[in-house]
């Protein structure tokens, strides 16, 4: 089965490149269930992308049977080779609809198992996108960011990548409750359950932006949504978070 897009001709990246490859991604959630692009810094694999997809009940029940019985470890996809700037919207133009991917127990290219071949999975959100320039001047004093999204009991932080050296992480974290401020420090009544998105949002935190930096299982810190209006408006706003587990974790390919 061929992938779904609703576009003639792949879309190209800056001056034209073609940015077709084996795009692998770390699949984690449910309900639901997201894909992140596992990224380089070399054409085509350097874009951060954040997907939520749509499963059929198969296939779920497939994955759910799956992790009950080895453990809900490590899960990725290894689509059929696309053009991964068609996942971009622009000039009006919608992206890639769909994807065929083989899901597989493990890291696909590090001795991952198969069990599940030919899958169409549907794109329901373009969650994030963002093409990394390998060439990009590094900030000599650089905040560290993560990308903050998620609904219901879902709630996540990636690891926002910019220049090189950086890293990609993927945590299950929770928002501490009683902890929302505006950004001079006074406190707001916001429910923090409320704090959800469907597209990603940028949170800094007061640190510098180094793998050795960054958060681990059991940590708790404070972001900063500079840029977000919280559940009671307030334009910008800090919360504590505090993080659940680690999902995946890379740095020597990012460096």
């Amino acid at each position: 089965m061929t992938s779904e897009h609703n576009h003639d001709g792949p879309r190209r990246g800056p001056a034209g490149r073609d940015t077709a490859g084996r795009h692998g991604m770390l699949l984690f959630g449910e309900d639901p269930v997201y894909l992140s692009h596992l990224p380089g810094y070399a054409c085509p694999r350097n874009y951060q992308v954040l997907l939520e997809v749509g499963l059929d009940r198969p296939a779920l029940d497939t994955l759910r049977a799956d992790r009950a019985r080895h453990g809900d470890g490590l899960y990725t996809v290894d689509p059929v080779p696309f053009p991964i700037a068609d996942l971009e919207p622009h000039d009006g133009a919608p992206a890639r609809t769909a994807l065929e991917v083989t899901l597989v127990r493990g890291h696909f290219e590090r001795g991952g198992t198969p069990i599940c071949t030919g899958l169409r999975m549907d794109i329901r959100n373009v969650v994030w996108f963002q093409r990394l320039d390998a060439d990009a001047m590094r900030d000599p004093d650089p905040a560290m960011e993560y990308l903050y999204f998620g609904r219901g009991a879902q709630m996540y932080l990636v690891h926002a990548m910019r220049a090189r050296p950086s890293f990609d992480q993927v945590l299950t974290v929770r928002l501490v409750p009683g902890t929302v401020r505006t950004q001079v420090g006074h406190p707001l009544d916001d429910d923090v359950t409320a704090i959800q998105f469907d597209q990603a949002q940028r949170a800094s935190l007061s640190r510098d932006d180094l793998a050795e930096h960054r958060l681990v299982a059991g940590g708790v810190a404070t972001a900063s949504f500079p840029l977000t209006r919280s559940p009671g408006f307030s334009r910008g706003f800090t919360v504590r978070v505090e993080v659940e587990r680690e999902l995946y974790l890379e740095i020597k390919e990012l460096t």
